[in-house]
């Protein structure tokens, strides 16, 4: 019987912050913080804005 890979670990893409929770998200998926992920939606709707 395998272990549940619990130690798995991953941090966020842009600024290394520890997410302990990651391991939730789809493997493919970019593995961002909510504090980037805002960050990056807020820019991405003032380009659009922009455009």
């Amino acid at each position: 019987m395998s272990k549940p890979r619990e130690s798995l670990h991953f941090s966020c893409c842009f600024c290394g912050k520890d997410m302990p929770n990651a391991k939730k998200l789809p493997v493919d998926f970019a593995i961002v913080c909510l504090t980037c992920r805002i960050e990056l939606l807020r820019l991405k709707r003032k380009q659009e804005t922009a455009a």
